[in-house]
């Protein structure tokens, strides 16, 4: 695993394309788009859009609900070029397919407590280490859906799909990888999968 500084990167950032995964078909809640629902006031996807644009003005909401939603944000809005429901897997190999950068940030709509080092991070791995993909790793889990990726992967997804597979970490771990660590703050990966989830953000944001 890659453990990188604590301090914040003051190195020129490579340019990346982000795309913001909201592809779900939002069955844990009730049917409403996680990336939708207001925390304190302000929807999930508003948190992340607020990280993100500071970094860059390449950014990319992955839907296929709502989508009349999410153009609000000002963004464009993609859906799966897959058929049928593939999960995050579909929303990576449409954001691969539509990026405008050589290096793809993925990050899920869910989970509003995400800080501007965990961009930054990713970045300084995948200029430090010869690999394809730099993974997040919060100390104890994998972290597959919080990832950079390099666009030229497209082909190697197209024939995982083609082969029957639906795992994106199964996919991300067989590509030239590392591993970044993010075990001083794993809060920032929690997501919102029920209504407790959700009364549990609120308490943190605050």
């Amino acid at each position: 695993m890659v453990t990188m500084p604590q301090t914040e990167n003051k190195r020129e950032q490579l340019p990346f394309t982000a795309i913001i995964l909201a592809g779900g078909q939002a069955n844990r809640m009730a049917g409403i788009n996680k990336g939708l629902i207001e925390i304190n006031g302000k929807s999930c996807i508003q948190y992340i859009i607020n990280v993100l644009t500071p970094q860059t003005s390449s950014i990319l909401i992955n839907a296929n609900k709502n989508r009349s939603d999410y153009q609000h944000y000002g963004y464009p809005v993609i859906k799966d070029n897959q058929q049928g429901y593939l999960g995050p897997l579909a929303g990576i190999e449409t954001a691969l397919t539509h990026a405008t950068h050589p290096l793809i940030l993925t990050l899920p709509c869910d989970a509003p407590l995400i800080r501007p080092e965990l961009i930054t991070r990713l970045l300084e791995a995948m200029t430090n280490n010869k690999c394809d993909v730099c993974i997040a790793h919060d100390g104890k889990h994998l972290q597959p859906v919080f990832t950079l990726l390099r666009k030229s992967q497209l082909t190697s997804l197209h024939e995982f799909i083609k082969n029957g597979g639906r795992k994106t970490r199964t996919w991300l771990l067989s590509l030239n990888h590392c591993l970044v660590d993010y075990s001083d703050h794993p809060e920032q990966f929690f997501n919102m999968n029920s209504p407790a989830d959700k009364t549990r953000l609120e308490d943190l944001i605050k």
